[in-house]
């Protein structure tokens, strides 16, 4: 067995309704009573969507979470980016806060340089959205045959 670890972003819906989504496999959300039955619920359907689309060999995407800083305007904004290796050769970079500020490159040092010049164009103030999408982060794993 394989074990892989992921991010889900987690947002209380409503007293008794959690919604969660995982960043680096796209359409893949799930919905609970609480936190821990989102959770349990979203590690199925990434299980699930794992088994069904990487099925033929396809390497498995790994995540990679850090801090991507950018200067505008001499202010200084940090971003989560989410990178995934993508096989052997490429990286494959996303700003959750920035819906479409998607970028790749053949290396994570291009990935990243690549999405700093993404994040000029999408970014304009700092915001406080961060911090939501920070509190909201839940780490989870899966384990693949």
């Amino acid at each position: 067995m394989v074990k892989f670890s992921y991010t889900a972003i987690i947002q209380k819906v409503d007293e008794n309704e959690y919604a969660a989504n995982v960043p680096v496999f796209p359409g893949c959300s799930a919905s609970g009573s609480s936190e821990e039955d989102v959770i349990k619920e979203v590690q199925r359907i990434v299980i699930e969507f794992i088994n069904q689309e990487y099925s033929q060999g396809d390497t498995i995407p790994n995540e990679i979470t850090e801090k991507v800083e950018v200067e505008i305007e001499g202010k200084t904004l940090k971003y989560t980016a989410f990178f995934f290796q993508m096989g052997k050769t490429e990286y494959k970079v996303l700003i959750p806060l920035l819906p479409g500020c998607v970028e790749k490159g053949k290396t994570y040092e291009e990935a990243a340089k690549n999405i700093r010049k993404t994040i000029r164009h999408f970014a304009t103030i700092p915001t406080t959205k961060e911090m939501f999408v920070e509190e909201n982060a839940k780490k989870f794993d899966i384990e693949i045959e």
